[in-house]
């Protein structure tokens, strides 16, 4: 089965079944969380895979006083995503080449180097962006 991370379509299935489990076995009344929440959850590179979402809905659903969980229901480390888009910024004149360069620098580094997430967060396909990783010599 491959890794979490390649395969952010089922995140919200697994967050669903997750949180209605966790909120049974609590007592509590969790049962969604916010769309920034998601949204964080589906550029994440889960190196702790479907274990680390789990345990992350845990803390959460124990820290939750409504019924859905937030930003602040999440570790310290999500709150770079703390629903603010990511931008870049250039001088009127910047050629395209160092657009487009930057723009992948930039969607790399909000997805921690997650090259297929990058390719969503710009809206290409992930073969694309490997294209355009070679053209601009991003190892």
């Amino acid at each position: 089965m491959p890794p979490l991370r390649q395969r952010y379509g089922d995140i919200p299935l697994l967050i669903s079944e997750f949180i209605r489990t966790l909120s049974d076995e609590y007592g509590t009344s969790v049962s969604k969380v916010s769309p920034d929440v998601l949204n964080v959850f589906q550029t994440y590179d889960w190196p702790g895979n479907i274990r680390e979402l789990k345990n992350i809905l845990n803390r959460a659903v124990l820290m939750c006083d409504s019924d859905t969980i937030k930003m602040e229901h999440l570790p310290q480390r999500f709150s770079k995503w703390s629903g603010v888009q990511p931008t870049i910024s250039f001088k009127i004149g910047t050629s395209l080449e160092e657009i487009e360069h930057q723009m992948i620098l930039r969607a790399l580094e909000v997805t921690n180097n997650n090259r297929t997430a990058a390719a969503e967060l710009i809206g290409t396909s992930r073969r694309a962006i490997y294209n355009k990783l070679k053209k601009h010599h991003i190892v």
